[in-house]
């Protein structure tokens, strides 16, 4: 069977089938290279994931596949039933819905990855280059057709459809020596400019409460001097880099950012980017850290921070009561450097006691016990944030701002107007329709605790409290545990709960139901955009309605390819 029994394709028809072929390799990078960023362009770590999450194509080549042995069986038993000059172009087509379906598959997963704006300009670079490189191995294949022809076409395209990892990883391969060019001569600059302007730096660090902590201070040294800050979830070499040179200005006489330890080595390599004048970890724990896998390695990966301020004879500000004691001794016991914050329980000889947290309707009411630099007295607060969890982030915010010369009276006046946050514990109350509290970016037990309080707190007369969530993430072998806990607590706050993904919220559900008052109830649903429409049809003006964890790590997102 040879070319001459191709179908010689019009214009229009090849415009479609390249349009065809387009989206799918766009958007299927689209999708792919999000990951790879999620895994920080790691080649190892990305594998692991395609192989775990089963990123291969399905879909598509499940069109291809059954179609070729139709196509088979047809030329080896009834050679004579149907013309080749008709069978091969109906192939065609078939490639055509592959692609399609792929395409229509791969946004599926583009959507639930995010938008493609706000990945970063190094995999806006790898997925171009993945798009030139499909679109060569698609030119490849119409330039190599043999005498077999469908059997080739059949080939070639299972091989298109199941190549998209490893063409991203090989992008990736050809712009590195570009990027490592980039990135330090980046570093070279940002260093040289924190040398020429330096402001005084504050590092924080640890597994959960950085965003908090960092808004917090911010928030303080902003009220007596020009203060730069991180972005939002800008924890890396390169994001801190940007900031530096493109935001941090002569004025600027604080420099406040976020260190993420999510590998030994990490914070070290950036506290020799940014050495910290000042350092906050504001806890240690196990859950977020995949990589690290014991709290042992947690804990040194985030204490080098700590070991860096140690060499340089600088203060480190701990929170006690989120830390393993007996880690937190072995290596107090070589530091003597270091403010220590935390409740009247702590066995630590404390620099700052927490003695008071109240949730009001209108946020948090502390009072701190201050034993710093020989003066002791009491500090009373109002924050209008909520979660109790949050007077420990405000705790340790107090301590850097008292370290770095604020003064009482400022502090207090500055926290009484702190913003809050976006999904971190917000409460949004419209004057019409239900109140809401967005903390889908929670991701640890804790904060579900407490966000679970406010709910009960903030409950109207005749309204529903009612909670959406599809659980947290990354708990590893922890998972079932802390879920159980978290159940049985949402039994006896929750009118209403709405799971989402039921499949591994079992332990949840089944902890949930033990708990409930009578008349409460439990609904399932595949997606966040069910829930949704179901709150939009149920939810009355009464109802107060919890948010919780429900945009988790993109590592853990279904894929559907």
């Amino acid at each position: 069977m040879g070319n001459e029994y191709l179908l010689p394709l019009s214009a229009a028809v090849g415009f479609v089938f390249f349009s065809a072929f387009l989206a799918f390799v766009w958007l299927r990078g689209q999708a792919l290279v999000h990951y790879f960023e999620e895994q920080e362009f790691n080649t190892e770590a990305f594998f692991v994931w395609v192989i775990r999450k089963r990123a291969f194509d399905k879909r598509a080549s499940w069109i291809l596949i059954p179609s070729f042995v139709a196509w088979y069986a047809t030329q080896r038993f009834l050679p004579d039933l149907i013309n080749p000059q008709v069978l091969n172009p109906v192939f065609y087509g078939i490639i055509f819905i592959a692609l399609v379906v792929g395409a229509l598959s791969s946004y599926e997963t583009t959507r639930a990855a995010g938008k493609y704006k706000d990945i970063s300009a190094r995999a806006k670079r790898i997925h171009f280059i993945f798009v030139a490189l499909m679109g060569a191995y698609f030119a490849t294949i119409f330039a190599n057709q043999t005498g077999t022809e469908i059997l080739f076409l059949t080939l070639a395209f299972l091989a298109f459809f199941q190549a998209p990892p490893l063409f991203i990883v090989a992008a990736n391969f050809i712009i590195r020596p570009w990027e490592n060019i980039r990135e330090k001569r980046n570093l070279t600059q940002a260093k040289l400019k924190l040398s020429k302007l330096s402001p005084v730096i504050i590092a924080i660090t640890g597994s959960h409460g950085k965003t908090m902590a960092k808004h917090l201070l911010t928030h303080i040294l902003s009220a007596n001097k020009p203060t730069l800050t991180t972005p939002d979830n800008v924890e890396g070499a390169q994001g801190i880099c940007d900031t530096i040179l493109q935001d941090l200005k002569n004025h600027h006489r604080y420099f406040v950012l976020e260190m993420e330890g999510h590998s030994l080595g990490i914070i070290k390599k950036l506290c020799q980017l940014a050495p910290p004048n000042l350092g906050i970890i504001t806890s240690i724990a196990l859950g977020q850290s995949k990589r690290l896998r014991t709290l042992e390695r947690v804990f040194r990966a985030n204490f080098e921070l700590a070991d860096d301020l140690m060499s340089r004879r600088e203060r480190t500000i701990l929170n006690t009561d989120a830390m393993p004691e007996d880690l937190l001794n072995t290596f107090t016991n070589k530091n003597p450097n270091v403010l220590f914050c935390g409740g009247e329980k702590s066995s630590f000889d404390l620099d700052i006691v927490l003695k008071k947290g109240v949730q009001g309707n209108h946020g948090l009411d502390l009072t701190l016990g201050l034993n710093q630099k020989g003066r002791q007295e009491t500090l009373e607060l109002q924050v209008p944030l909520y979660g109790l969890h949050n007077c420990y982030n405000i705790m340790l915010a107090v301590a850097a701002a008292l370290e770095l010369g604020q003064s009482t009276e400022v502090i207090q006046n500055a926290l009484k107007t702190v913003p809050q946050i976006p999904h971190r514990l917000e409460v949004i109350q419209g004057v019409k329709g239900p109140t809401v509290i967005d903390d889908s970016y929670n991701t640890f037990p804790e904060g579900f605790q407490s966000a679970l309080k406010v709910l009960s707190d903030l409950r109207k007369p005749k309204g529903r409290c009612i909670l959406v969530t599809p659980g947290l993430v990354e708990m590893g072998t922890a998972h079932d545990a802390e879920h159980k806990k978290l159940g049985e607590m949402a039994g006896k706050h929750v009118d209403v709960a709405l799971i989402i993904g039921p499949k591994r919220m079992s332990t949840f559900m089944s902890a949930f139901n033990s708990t409930k008052e009578k008349g409460a109830q439990l609904r399932t649903f595949d997606t966040q955009s069910d829930a949704n429409d179901w709150i939009k049809q149920n939810a009355d003006n009464n109802d107060i309605i919890l948010f919780e964890a429900s945009l988790p790590n993109l590592y853990d997102t279904r894929v559907k390819f």
